[in-house]
């Protein structure tokens, strides 16, 4: 049993850091601010990267450059607040 639960804990370490969707502010060669939004991981979509910056730019925001997907579980998105 014990062996059982260090197993689950293990895993869940493993896994755990890939199921946040987060953003990064970052900024252009020309000077203006950018939201990176990373989406990789086994359990997230490009849609969740889309719904992340939904939330970060609540006035609505333009797509400066998509590089997904990269890989089979790696997508991302760079957007523009409005």
């Amino acid at each position: 049993m014990r062996r059982t639960i260090g197993l689950a804990a293990l895993s869940l370490s493993l896994f755990a850091p890939g199921c946040a969707v987060t953003s990064t502010r970052i900024y252009g060669s020309d000077g203006n601010p950018y939201e990176y939004v990373d989406c990789g991981g086994f359990v997230h979509s490009l849609t969740d990267c889309y719904t992340k910056a939904s939330e970060i730019c609540p006035s609505g925001y333009r797509v400066a450059d998509n590089v997904a997907p990269r890989g089979l579980y790696d997508s991302s998105l760079i957007v523009s607040c409005k």
